[in-house]
């Protein structure tokens, strides 16, 4: 690069300075000036400046990775066909350019960018760079007109980079801003608190103001709470909590978990007066507030009334969740009166002592037999059997077809059998049983790991994996579970012929070896020997069978959403795993675990 081509690069950059000076885009506004300049140099014939100005472009259109250790600067976009310029596609003579460049550049956001790119790229790391790159990201002070826009990710960027390379000033110089600007707001005018308060706690920062700052956050709280503003008072009183966690405040902690959960009960509450939607967010919202009133430990709930508030979640989030089906005009035939069986259900779990004992009485309930879903009517004649049926999925597919009388009907009874019957037991036993569980004991995730250590089923290379999956049916994410409990019953069903010295894979012409899959696996006539009639006839029903929730095909080809990855079938599966594993601990295993010779 010339000298004149230099200057001349300088005296636009200059240009840039005070053109975006108001503009609060940062690196996009930069990138938008240096593209308008490549495009005027091209037109004006001058290919070097042209060049120049698209390098420029190219480096502050990359995007920033603020909390990466090695790879910061990233492409900004990536699409099925490439990306956007990353760092690594610059050559050598674009890079010697930025490096002439940068010395002759003031501290700034561009010599910044400069920096991270060859503290990224030049071996050995360049220790030097990184003390101007941090002043660059610092050079603005706190401000709320930047602070959403780009500031609060250059400040995280300025902390990774102090913690990476051990620098203590910049992090001093940042608690010193946020400090400031949260003693010098209140409740009735915060600004960016709430922001700043987030955060502080994800980059642990101000330990030493940390019960000051929670004591804050909760007055803060009580006041938007006192506005009726739950949803941003349950927000900061679940940060007081986080806040008192780390400090270890036991008692504060759960003063502030209370009152996010009352925050959770006192918007269904507000929401249930709406007759437009109102049932259907005042159900979701009286489901959270007991999850979260969950988290206060049985001992301390007395204290508190958790208890009956955790009662009274539970009757409002089946009173507003079916008058949300109400407010969405469905129809539905009328309902079973399951009242007898839930009460017999919840007695048949309650008040039993140790958490295992529970356990086993909960997973006491029997699985749904193969032959209690046949019966003389099936086999009659019915006029829809001289017409095919076409089954469609909740996304539009068709997942199945009949023919005529004669083909396949009775197999399509079964299984609308099996799901009816399924719903029954979710409805009137699991769920139920469920909630009184829950209500005298806390499922911690290291009862689920102790099961599945002293289970022979599960390996101890797939212990936490498998305990993790279990321990969210618990937390009402099904939703998560059974993404993970899916292919743990395909390795349970594989491991299990293979210990049978059953042949469980494939070898093609070319010599590879693959393992089949779930539905083939379960076709194999020793996996019914194995298993049993009724639970091999669950697991088809369930997880492989199109006619039936099919689970294994919806979580391996990402079928499942949001409603159907909490349907009865999900919650039916999460509970016949969990009394696989419970009962294979005990001395009367639901079958037999072979093992190879």
């Amino acid at each position: 690069m010339s000298d004149a081509i230099e200057d001349t690069v300088l005296h636009f950059i200059e240009e840039m300075d005070v053109a975006i000076a108001d503009d609060s885009d940062s690196y996009f506004s930069m990138y938008v000036f240096f593209a308008g300049k490549k495009q005027y140099y091209t037109e004006c014939g001058e290919s070097a400046l042209a060049h120049a100005a698209e390098v420029l472009a190219w480096i502050t259109h990359m995007a920033l990775d603020a909390e990466s250790k090695s790879a910061p600067v990233i492409a900004a976009v990536n699409h099925r066909d490439g990306r956007s310029v990353s760092p690594e596609d610059l050559s050598l003579d674009q890079r010697a350019f930025l490096e002439k460049l940068y010395s002759q550049l003031a501290t700034g956001l561009l010599k910044s960018r400069i920096a991270e790119i060859a503290l990224m790229l030049d071996t050995p790391r360049r220790w030097e760079l990184v003390d101007e790159t941090i002043e660059g990201y610092l050079t603005e002070p706190l401000s709320d007109k930047s602070w959403f826009t780009h500031q609060e990710n250059l400040w995280t960027r300025a902390v990774t980079l102090s913690r990476q390379f051990r620098k203590q000033a910049p992090i001093k110089y940042i608690e010193t801003q946020i400090q400031q600007y949260i003693d010098e707001h209140s409740p009735e005018n915060p600004g960016i608190t709430l922001s700043l308060y987030q955060f502080i706690h994800e980059q642990f920062l101000l330990d030493s103001n940390a019960n000051t700052n929670a004591a804050n956050l909760m007055a803060f709280a009580a006041y938007k709470k006192s506005e009726k503003n739950f949803s941003i008072a349950e927000r900061l009183f679940s940060l007081a909590a986080d806040f008192y966690k780390r400090q270890r405040g036991y008692t504060e902690q759960l003063g502030a978990l209370f009152e996010s959960a009352e925050c959770f009960f006192l918007d269904a509450e507000n929401r249930a007066q709406f007759s437009d939607q109102g049932n259907l967010l005042a159900s979701g919202l009286y489901e959270k507030a007991l999850q979260r009133y969950r988290l206060i430990p049985v001992a301390q709930r007395g204290i508190t009334g958790t208890d009956a508030r955790i009662e009274e979640c539970l009757k409002r989030v089946r009173i507003h969740g079916e008058l949300s089906l109400e407010d969405m005009q469905t129809f539905q035939l009328p309902p079973t009166d399951l009242s007898e069986l839930v009460e017999i259900s919840i007695n048949h779990v309650r008040d039993k002592g140790h958490i295992f004992t529970a356990s086993l009485y909960f997973v006491g309930f029997a699985i749904i037999s193969s032959e209690s879903l046949k019966d003389d009517k099936q086999e009659q004649f019915r006029i829809s059997d001289l017409f095919g049926t076409v089954f469609i999925s909740g996304d539009g597919r068709a997942i199945g077809r009949t023919g005529t009388a004669g083909s396949d009907h009775s197999r399509v009874r079964e299984m609308q059998s099996f799901d009816f019957s399924l719903k029954i037991a979710v409805a009137g036993e699991i769920m139920p049983a469920m909630h009184q569980l829950l209500q005298e004991y806390n499922f911690v995730i290291r009862f689920f790991e102790e099961l599945c250590h002293h289970s022979p089923l599960i390996p101890d290379d797939r212990v936490e994996l498998t305990a993790r999956a279990l321990y969210l049916g618990f937390e009402y994410r099904f939703s998560e579970s059974i993404h993970m409990l899916s292919p743990q019953v395909e390795f349970m069903v594989r491991n299990l012929l293979k210990q049978a010295n059953i042949i469980t894979s494939t070898i093609d012409k070319a010599g590879v070896e693959n393992e089949i899959g779930l539905s083939s696996l379960l076709d194999k006539p020793e996996a019914k020997n194995l298993l049993g009639n009724d639970l091999h006839f669950n697991l088809v029903s369930l997880f492989t069978d199109p006619l039936g929730a099919n689970i294994r095909n919806y979580v391996a080809h990402g079928l499942l959403n949001d409603n159907s990855s909490q349907s009865d079938a999900v919650v039916y599966a999460w509970w016949l795993y969990f009394k696989i594993v419970v009962m294979s601990v005990t001395q009367a295993p639901l079958f037999r675990i072979p093992h190879p010779e």
